[in-house]
């Protein structure tokens, strides 16, 4: 029988080594100098026996951490040899949503009544604090900026990546992802060593999903903010309102909610989440890896669960009792303790329309970064079914 990788037994045994190592680093290296032995003897094991003592400190650590949040549930998983098994629930409405029948006046003003961009200037687009990067083998471009949002009055970093042949001032705007890093995360996370970037382009030049514009943006300022509204700062408006309107306005994006869609990570996944829930006149989509649907800060806490607070940003029962007209996308895992207590409300109940939710569930994978890469290709294709102006 294996030993568990979130099992208590594991936590004894490294305890155990812990204790052992150490007494080997203090009377062992002493009984060998009374023996008589070599002073290199005595010193390797002694140095030996403290070097694994500190090792298997930060591995108990390590295991504690990974028992509690369940980012590696199996060894296999571990160490990428586990056997991953989905399934894919639809829980309400079906039927893609099409573009225009969801729009709303526009919120930054930016287009003509044609529909068409208004480019805001005949000058650069990009900020002073702006480094443009050459394009990609695959032709697409990247941007890195600062960005003041005039309404939720922060200034933060946001990442655009523009598409091969991109122009500011298209015949069709393009469709925007908007990508949520979650916490402890920066703004180039997921796009960067996460693979999310790669998985976008690879579906592009695959003739798989629409071009977009992909807009990664600073999330937190440090502390867990959950993307809501607080007096953490204005982040709802800023993710919601600022970078969207921006956007539209400068880059030729999009003004059509069923043209946008958010994409996050854990906590990056409830902000997607929480964004087009709660804010449906300017995303129509969501796709969220390893996601929840309520805030759930890390300790400590910035900011109380007050009762008003959870009224206004726990998500489940606006689906349920008042769903707005979405289609949300969320990937858990029963071994995941973060983003599936939370989700399986949807496996047990339906979403009542114009909303439809999608649950697609793994096993063998816990809650890691390997999910983006893994499961990124499924949602793209889920993306393109149920917002059409993501297909090509």
């Amino acid at each position: 029988m294996s030993l568990s990788l979130v099992g208590v037994p594991l936590l004894v045994l490294l305890t155990c080594a812990i204790v052992l190592f150490s007494v080997v680093a203090l009377v062992g290296g002493r009984r060998l100098q009374r023996a008589g032995r070599a002073k290199w003897a005595v010193y390797s094991v002694r140095t030996v026996a403290l070097v694994l003592s500190q090792v298997m400190a930060v591995a108990l650590v390590g295991a504690i951490v990974n028992r509690q949040y369940g980012f590696f549930v199996s060894w296999g998983d571990l160490f990428g040899t586990a056997k991953v098994t989905t399934t894919s629930q639809n829980t309400g409405a079906s039927g893609p949503l099409l573009p225009g029948k969801n729009t709303v006046p526009n919120v930054g003003g930016s287009y003509r009544a044609s529909g068409r961009t208004v480019y805001a200037s005949h000058q650069s687009p990009w900020p002073k604090r702006s480094h443009v990067y050459p394009k990609s083998a695959l032709g697409w471009g990247r941007v890195d900026m600062y960005l003041y949002g005039p309404q939720s009055h922060i200034y933060g970093q946001v990442q655009v990546l523009l598409p091969p042949n991109w122009t500011p001032h298209p015949a069709r705007p393009y469709p925007v992802v908007e990508i949520l890093p979650g916490f402890p995360g920066t703004f180039t996370t997921m796009t960067g060593a996460f693979g999310v970037r790669t998985v976008i382009e690879n579906a592009v030049a695959h003739n798989k999903l629409r071009a977009p514009i992909v807009v990664s943006v600073q999330d937190h300022a440090g502390r867990d903010s959950e993307c809501i509204n607080s007096q953490l700062g204005q982040w709802a408006t800023w993710l919601a309102k600022d970078v969207p309107t921006w956007l539209a306005t400068h880059v030729g994006a999009t003004n059509d909610p069923a043209a946008r869609t958010t994409l996050g990570f854990s906590m990056g996944g409830y902000c997607a989440n929480m964004l087009t829930v709660k804010y449906p006149q300017v995303f129509a989509g969501s796709i969220s890896l390893s996601g929840y649907t309520a805030p759930a800060f890390q300790a400590p806490q910035p900011l109380q669960r007050t009762p008003a607070m959870m009224r206004t940003y726990d998500l489940a029962p606006i689906l349920f009792a008042h769903p707005p007209r979405v289609r949300m996308w969320m990937q858990t895992d029963p071994q995941d303790l973060i983003s599936y207590p939370a989700t399986a409300h949807f496996l047990a109940r339906h979403v009542q329309a114009p909303a439809s939710v999608t649950v697609f569930v793994s096993t063998g994978v816990g809650h890691n970064f390997r999910v983006i890469s893994d499961f990124m290709p499924p949602a793209l294709t889920w993306l393109t079914h149920a917002l059409p102006a993501f297909a090509k």
